[in-house]
């Protein structure tokens, strides 16, 4: 069936209250998800800044993150590829990308000013740029060589995804990402 317009103004009404188990997420739940409980989901003053400190240094020193970060190459990258979400032997993707390892950083609450952060920015702010060199097409490199309308299409797909992690990791107002997020849009 179909809905009536929505009348202006209208306005949906939600619980104005959640109960969170906040004592048994920090009881239960890793490193990262009881750093967050703290920063994001607990009432102001629940936790001291040395508890909030401790919770985060629990971060760098818990596996997952530690696992994320020492795959990490020395110019930046992850999995000597970009998009790659898992090994893909028939398309030459031996580990998860540069992307999605940058987001997984991210998404675990690694320290933003951390090394593996800025070595990896380096990179992410060079796929931004209009650099024609065949190194930053990554896993594509193949593709392109095969057809050469195949580049701008690549070239696309990689700063797309390349701004849309800067963009979650803070960068939104930079000109370089704001820049890239124009040329998208159009």
């Amino acid at each position: 069936g179909r809905f009536p317009p929505p009348t202006p103004g209208a306005l949906l009404e939600l619980p104005h209250q959640h109960r969170i188990p906040l004592t048994w997420l920090l009881e239960n739940a890793g490193a990262s998800i009881r750093y967050r409980t703290l920063t994001e989901l607990a009432p102001a003053g629940y936790a001291t800044p040395e508890a909030r400190e401790a919770a985060h240094q629990g971060v760098c020193e818990s596996k997952t993150a530690l696992g994320v970060v020492k795959k990490q190459k020395e110019v930046g990258t992850w999995g000597g590829n970009l998009l790659g979400l898992a090994p893909s032997p028939a398309h030459g993707i031996k580990d998860v990308g540069t992307i999605p390892n940058y987001r997984r950083l991210l998404q675990l609450e690694w320290p933003r000013t951390g090394r593996p952060f800025k070595l990896a920015d380096r990179v992410l702010f060079r796929l931004l740029s209009r650099d024609e060199d065949p190194a930053l097409l990554f896993e594509l490199q193949k593709l392109v060589k095969s057809d050469a309308e195949a580049s701008l299409w690549a070239r696309e797909n990689i700063r797309e995804a390349a701004s849309a992690a800067l963009a979650e990791a803070g960068y939104a107002e930079d000109p370089r990402l704001r820049g890239s997020g124009h040329k998208i849009a159009n």
